[in-house]
């Protein structure tokens, strides 16, 4: 059997080895290995093997954590086993998650033995065998509630009840056996907060049970609330522009700003404001309860104290309106953003559409603002622009946006003609870059620039889930933000009245950095944890038989990995959408890989190395700095070797268009670089 060394993870060794399965009949298992001494696993190791052959050695060399994805072959069962040697394994931890992002078995501290097997499943990678619930609903009476969800029809689960918004249960949580959907909680004291979590109870390989993921977030709910009244809370947020110590309409609407709401001390989620900067708060409880709202005040302004007051909900008092108002920063400055989102897919023979989302950060206005957008016009050509534009180059077009107000934003449409094949080709990536400018001097340029990373698809789901920054993302010196659009459109034969999509951050996102951008019709949004609840109210979205143009919606937010992201952790996006009454529409998971942008640098001279133009067309320029290069070699994201020169001028018209790892050597050491190749 081959041995290969998958050099990328670094962290730790990680032998892996071949497999007698095809790739197309693999898919991958991450391991999270952690040591709570924090030292790594001082010579512990865990071998994953599958029909009695080794697919992978496991060992955390150093440091407190680490993720290592390791393919399984298909429907066949693996096991993870626990080997002899290595001290301090009462500090040893590890933890499954399948290719469905389930966590599937978790080892805490202290638990298992060495020299056992800790845990043997059956691989499923076209289907899930263990489903989480999902659409988690509370129906409340005065001292019990109803639980009910959508998922399988019969079966066995778990639930967990807390009041503690922060006792979040985890795999090797027990919980509550119950046979029924719905059920019902009972004894429960009127006016409290709890949070239900539930899970699916499985069959699992060789007998034994095994369970779903929980629902990643609470269902928050107290009993005694009247269901014929919606008691609640809105208001609009503004900024005192004109700095006289209070806001009325001539002041600025705030919008997309994260409001912590907390009941009686007790947090139970966020909500946003919309492009009006007004937000809402519903189903709270009747009686008197004490509010605390908690603005997260966009950049540039001064943090503002939590704002607390009681509130009495009966049948003469349903409605609280609470504006708030954000003091005029102290120092004021110019600041645009550019962002750039594909509006479904990029396929051959078609139109491809795109949203270019221009922000105004500052309570200034911003003049005469353009987007110069730069694409490939050997495989595109310019279809429609919703605002006037001049075409510079070949492949550039400069737009014109014009001003845009304080705090507001700009949004232009923009469709391209996808050349057909063999020009495009279904797996490839095509770029798209932005830059906008204004007549002011930005403050911040760094926001300025935005690129695109898109697969181009033959077939077509307008259902889905899109990452702008592609399957793999670099690991850069300042934590950047991850762009996703949820797209959705209605395929019925009536107008969808409302419709609600929910989506799960992934565990490796820093939850609290995630911001709404844009949308294509107005809506309401509260965060709890890691779930997103987009609500859609009177949306009035038409079929597609009626009026296929008008029948798409989308949503569009951004959210920053965690600081202490490493190269091979993976993130997932999968979004449930749902058309009024009818089931969930699931899409696909859109998944990205973290990498390091700069690999392997023997010494700080061979850091010094400059490659031009980035992305690059025909010929890739290095610049050593006087320093020789020795060799030059091109991988591709599967590690392939595709290219190998000499010299400081490269020609890589043969490439596909794509991401690309560039290894240099030269007399002072090797590195490798990323390259995106037009």
């Amino acid at each position: 059997m081959k041995i290969k060394l998958l050099s990328l993870l670094c962290l730790f060794p990680l032998w892996v080895f071949s497999q007698d399965c095809d790739v197309t009949d693999q898919c991958i298992y991450t391991f999270n290995l952690s040591d709570t001494g924090g030292d790594g696993w001082n010579g512990n190791t865990m071998t994953v093997s599958q029909n009695g052959n080794t697919v992978a050695v496991l060992s955390l060399e150093t440091g407190a954590s680490a993720s290592v994805s390791v393919a399984l072959c298909d429907n066949e069962p693996f096991e993870l086993y626990w080997n002899e040697g290595g001290s301090m394994p009462q500090e040893v931890a590890v933890a499954v998650v399948n290719s469905f992002s389930q966590t599937i078995y978790t080892k805490q501290p202290d638990m298992g033995e060495q020299n056992t097997a800790l845990y043997e499943y059956l691989v499923q990678c076209a289907q899930d065998m263990c489903y989480s619930p999902y659409n988690v609903q509370v129906e409340t009476e005065m001292f019990s509630a109803i639980v009910s969800w959508a998922g399988p029809e019969v079966g066995n689960w778990e639930y967990y009840a807390t009041n503690d918004p922060n006792d979040i249960p985890d795999y090797s949580t027990i919980g509550t056996p119950i046979n029924v959907n719905p059920f019902e909680l009972t004894d429960l004291t009127p006016g409290m907060t709890y949070f239900v979590y539930v899970r699916q109870v499985c069959d699992s390989f060789g007998g034994a049970l095994s369970y779903s993921q929980w629902t990643s977030s609470g269902v928050f709910f107290i009993p005694g609330n009247d269901d014929e009244q919606d008691y609640h809370i809105s208001g609009t947020v503004r900024a005192d522009i004109d700095d006289n110590g209070s806001c009325d309409e001539m002041d600025i609407p705030v919008p997309n700003m994260e409001i912590q709401v907390s009941l009686n001390a007790v947090y139970l989620y966020s909500v946003y404001t919309n492009v009006q900067g007004e937000y809402y708060m519903g189903g709270l409880p009747e009686g008197e309860n004490i509010y605390m709202l908690q603005p997260v005040v966009p950049d540039g302004f001064d943090e503002i104290a939590p704002i607390a007051f009681p509130v009495n909900f009966d049948a003469e008092n349903t409605e609280v309106v609470a504006d708030i108002c954000l003091p005029q920063p102290d120092e004021i400055s110019n600041d645009i953003q550019v962002t750039i989102m594909p509006l479904g897919i990029a396929q051959p023979g078609f139109l491809a559409h795109y949203v270019i989302y221009v922000e105004n950060n500052s309570i200034l206005p911003a003049e005469n603002v353009t987007v110069a957008l730069s694409f490939d016009n050997e495989r595109f050509e310019v279809g429609t622009v919703g605002n006037d534009y001049t075409v510079t180059d070949e492949n550039t077009i400069l737009i014109s946006v014009g001003d845009i107000a304080p705090l507001q934003n700009s949004i232009v449409i923009a469709s391209f003609h996808v050349f057909e094949p063999p020009v495009n080709v279904g797996g490839e990536y095509v770029l798209f870059n932005a830059y906008a400018a204004m007549d002011a001097t930005d403050n911040d340029v760094t926001n300025n620039y935005f690129t695109l990373n898109q697969m181009i698809v033959n077939s077509y789901d307008p259902n889905s889930v899109v990452v702008a920054e592609g399957d793999m993302i670099g690991i850069e010196d300042v934590i950047k933000y991850v762009h996703y659009t949820i797209n959705f459109q209605n395929l019925g034969t009536a107008p969808a009245i409302n419709i609600i999509v929910e989506n799960e951050l992934d565990a490796n996102f820093d939850w609290d950095t995630f911001e709404p951008l844009a949308s294509s019709h107005n809506y309401s949004l509260t965060r709890s944890n890691a779930h997103l609840e987009f609500t859609f109210n009177g949306i009035n979205l038409p079929d597609s038989t009626a009026d296929e143009p008008a029948s798409h919606g989308y949503i569009t937010y951004r959210i920053k990995p965690k600081a202490d992201i490493q190269q091979g952790d993976i993130v997932n996006n999968t979004a449930n959408i749902y058309f009024d009454f009818n089931p969930a529409i699931t899409t696909n998971t859109a998944t990205s890989e973290f990498y390091a942008v700069l690999l392997g640098a023997d010494n700080q001279q061979v850091n010094n190395v400059l490659l031009y133009p980035n992305p690059v067309k025909d010929i890739l320029y290095i610049n050593t700095k006087a320093d020789e290069v020795i060799n030059v070699t091109i991988y591709d994201l599967n590690g392939r070797k595709c290219l190998t020169a000499e010299g400081a001028a490269i020609h890589v018209e043969t490439l596909k268009a794509g991401l690309y790892f560039v290894n240099i050597t030269t007399q002072s050491g090797n590195a490798t670089y990323k390259l995106i190749k037009q």
